[in-house]
């Protein structure tokens, strides 16, 4: 044993003096030294530590981008393996800057929702540059950063954790996807930091009720009090209504329901049904009844079918459908025979801002801002109101807490009185429509709208006609 660690204290002699000659050797020769020989590489320990290569390097000064236009350059593939990089705009600031708040907007800015992230980006640059000057005559410039999520959970997360850890940001805008903004809508909520959607539907978005998170339109589930307002407008006397499972719909059928009896509409008929074909049986029964009009909430493919065979049985009503069939594809799908008899009508919970009163001067600004025939999203609206109540809430803040006369040192808003300052905000008058929030951050009362479809090429979509605007509540 004794001989044994013997030989290891030799052995352990041996690699230090070769250590120390190889040592030698780089300091007075220039030689290499083995890599085995080095110190390890530190490697940084934070959680919310990013790879470099993502980081904006910390020499570079964010550039003024006035003419900036975000570009969809990558593939949805190239997208997803891209870093995630912050492309800041800026107010002008010809005047003493005392201050700088930071409105962050994560949308799909590459890949395959790029259009359409790109126009709602755009009208939030707008709203910056038109709407920033109470704040810019305090001393306070507006900062905004665009972070692409590019219609992914992972990228969209890494981004939020990104930008909610610098308490720079005050508010955000977006998401544009569901499955991304359920899963970043959580850490919103832990930062305290408030966001406000413009384009997202699905109930899901604020039934976590999180008093950081607002949206400026209405939930799908919404549709079917719209529906029953619209029959009534119409003059259609009585109604069968087909119900089917999926939550969206039940909730729709409901609110068609309780809306039909409160106007004194009569129901012929009532059904469930998740048949997505072969409808014979329930055809039978509305063929009998005679029904003024069919409202059946289904996907496409289900009032599709649906139609074809209804008209094909002989039924010359009217059908009424959901947003699900506000998709060129439901043209061709349901075919010319869907423009016969009483026609057929779907709700939405948008339109284009042409819907919209007081629109004319933002599609004229919007089209100065970024070109005649730049892509307009139909949430474009929604985007520029909803940047207009971040300011508008830090605005408020700011004269609230630093009064007059003014110092050089300005006191700006916490995270947290910004999210109260919106949650509370009561009657904003946005171009899209005049805004309160309930207490799970839907609208108070908000637009929808009935479509009456006019074609059945696909190509053609664009030319259905608008027929009806219904203000109403969201569904409890």
């Amino acid at each position: 044993m004794r001989n044994k660690i013997t030989k290891l204290r030799q052995k352990a002699g041996w690699w230090r003096r070769l250590g120390l000659l190889m040592a030698s050797c780089a300091l007075l020769a220039g030689c290499a030294v083995p890599s085995f020989l080095l110190p390890p590489t530190p490697v940084p320990t934070s959680v919310n530590a990013i790879p470099s290569k993502t980081r904006r390097p910390p020499t570079e000064t964010p550039l003024p981008t006035a003419n900036f236009q975000a570009r969809a350059t990558a593939t949805p593939k190239a997208a997803k393996k891209a870093s995630p990089t912050p492309s800041p705009t800026i107010t002008d600031t010809p005047f003493d800057v005392k201050a700088t708040v930071k409105i962050a907007v994560h949308l799909p800015l590459t890949g395959d929702s790029a259009a359409a992230g790109n126009s709602l980006y755009n009208a939030a640059r707008l709203a910056v540059r038109q709407l920033s000057s109470p704040l810019n005559q305090q001393g306070i410039a507006v900062e905004l950063v665009a972070f692409d999520d590019q219609h992914d959970v992972e990228t969209a997360v890494k981004n939020a954790n990104q930008f909610t850890a610098d308490p720079g940001f005050l508010c955000g805008l977006g998401g544009y996807n569901y499955n991304v903004m359920l899963q970043v809508e959580d850490i919103y909520h832990q930062a305290g930091l408030a966001f406000i959607d413009p384009s997202l539907t699905a109930p899901g978005i604020t039934e976590k009720r999180y008093l950081e998170i607002n949206r400026l339109i209405g939930r799908t589930d919404g549709e079917g009090i719209a529906a029953a307002q619209f029959t009534k407008a119409k003059g259609f006397k009585s109604v069968y209504i087909i119900s089917v499972s999926p939550s969206d719909g039940k909730k729709n059928v409901s609110g068609f329901l309780n809306t039909s009896a409160e106007l004194g509409l009569k129901q012929a008929g009532y059904t469930i049904t998740n048949l997505t074909e072969g409808f014979k049986t329930i055809i039978g029964k509305v063929t009998y009844l005679k029904p003024d009009v069919v409202y059946f909430p289904g996907s496409a493919i289900q009032l599709g079918n649906f139609i074809r065979e209804a008209r094909t049985a002989g039924y010359q009503g009217a059908f009424i459908g959901s947003e699900s069939a506000n998709n060129p594809g439901f043209a061709d799908l349901a075919g010319p025979l869907a423009l016969q008899g009483g026609g057929t009508f779907f709700t939405s919970t948008s339109a284009a801002p042409g819907a919209y009163p007081g629109a004319t001067q933002f599609v004229k600004d919007y089209q100065a801002a970024y070109g005649a025939n730049a892509a307009m999203n139909s949430n474009a609206l929604q985007a520029y109101d909803a940047l207009g109540m971040c300011l508008k809430a830090i605005e408020n803040i700011v004269a609230k807490k630093n009064g007059l006369p003014r110092s050089d040192q300005i006191v700006l808003p916490t995270r947290q009185e910004v999210v109260s300052a919106i949650r509370a905000m009561q009657d904003y008058p946005g171009i899209s429509g005049t805004y309160s929030f309930n207490l799970r951050g839907d609208p108070l009362q908000v637009d929808y709208f009935v479509y009456q479809l006019s074609t059945s090429d696909p190509k053609k979509w664009g030319s259905n006609p608008l027929v009806g605007t219904f203000r109403t509540a969201p569904p409890l």
